[in-house]
């Protein structure tokens, strides 16, 4: 999928985490990170134009999914 243009990325990329569900994300989640917090990284520099990342893909996502914000460090 990495390959792909933002596009077609971001379809399919919904497409999985929907069929996850905010219930599996969690469960991963607290899988890895425990009681503690966790941090959703990546390396892109998502301050240029037309840079974009799977964790904004996400964060958005997990909005429009439960109305909690997934803040930018």
């Amino acid at each position: 999928m990495l390959k792909l243009d933002r596009e077609p990325f971001e379809k399919r990329y919904r497409a999985k985490l929907d069929a996850v569900g905010v219930r599996g994300v969690t469960e991963l989640i607290r899988g890895l990170a425990s009681d503690q917090d966790a941090v959703l990284l990546c390396y892109e520099d998502v301050r240029q134009d037309g840079v974009w990342c799977h964790r904004q893909m996400f964060a958005a996502w997990w909005y429009e999914q439960t109305e909690a914000v997934v803040s930018e460090l």
